[in-house]
């Protein structure tokens, strides 16, 4: 008799086994539905909860799908598993959907279509000052930059398109200005460097005349939008002229610098 009851116990066992398989294959997402067949098919509630960990699964986690579980005789152990893997799924499509961002803040690059990070050319710029007369007769400062034409090239009429990362230039609570934290200038070129003249003296009392100041005569505005959490989106306001360019973060060292070729 004893035996009889035995050989029907693994039976029993074998059976519910067998059903696993067959309902996982035909179930290939799991559900409430699923989860509720394997627990009539038999299974131990340790073998549905590393099932429901291990399979992809879309769960009804609301007040009346809950229900439904415990009205099915679902454990609380199981139910528990069954909002935990749903929530885990639900972040990780919200993080899917998240742009990625640059991991260094302060270095620009270059935003491709396919959201990929395209380095700029960067240097230190060498500091340089001109002088005429000890300076009664004018001077001329400015940085330069070696090479007559930077690596990096686009093409005229290119959607060109620039992400930085917030350098750490602000004072915490402090909304930062992205358009004095970065700054585009077209510069002049020579047979062996790139210049940008960032101040003109004039003729008389040195350093008391300021004739002119360059820079926005060289600079080229720019359209600024979030990227991601911490991250600046940053695009030419016109299209830019054939010629070679400079990005400066504020609170950098290097400068970032690219060229446009003509079509």
């Amino acid at each position: 008799m004893r035996l009889t009851k035995l050989i029907v116990v693994i039976l029993a066992i074998c059976s519910a086994l067998c059903m696993a398989p067959q309902t996982l294959k035909a179930q290939s997402t799991l559900n409430n539905d699923a989860v509720i067949k394997l627990v009539k098919a038999g299974l131990s509630e340790d073998l549905i909860i590393s099932t429901i960990n291990s399979q992809p699964g879309t769960y009804d986690t609301s007040t009346d799908g809950l229900i439904a579980l415990k009205s099915a005789g679902i454990s609380d152990k199981v139910v528990n598993a069954i909002i935990s893997r749903n929530s885990a799924h639900e972040t990780t499509v919200q993080d899917s959907k998240k742009v990625q961002e640059p991991e260094f803040k302060g270095i620009i690059a270059f935003l491709d279509p396919s959201g990929a990070f395209v380095p700029l050319e960067r240097q230190t710029p060498k500091f340089a000052m001109k002088t005429k007369a000890m300076g009664w007769g004018g001077m001329k400062q400015s940085n330069t930059y070696s090479g007559s034409k930077s690596p990096v090239r686009f093409k005229e009429g290119q959607d060109i398109r620039f992400v930085v990362r917030y350098p750490n230039v602000y004072m915490p609570g402090i909304e930062p200005r992205p358009d004095i934290l970065f700054t585009l200038n077209v510069l002049k070129t020579s047979s062996d460097a790139r210049e940008i003249v960032t101040m003109k003296l004039g003729a008389g009392l040195a350093f008391a005349s300021a004739k002119s100041t360059v820079l926005d005569e060289t600079q080229r505005k720019m359209n600024f939008s979030k990227y991601g959490e911490v991250s600046i989106l940053m695009s030419p306001e016109k299209p830019l002229e054939p010629g070679e360019y400079m990005m400066k973060c504020g609170g950098s060292f290097e400068d970032f610098l690219f060229g446009i070729d003509p079509k």
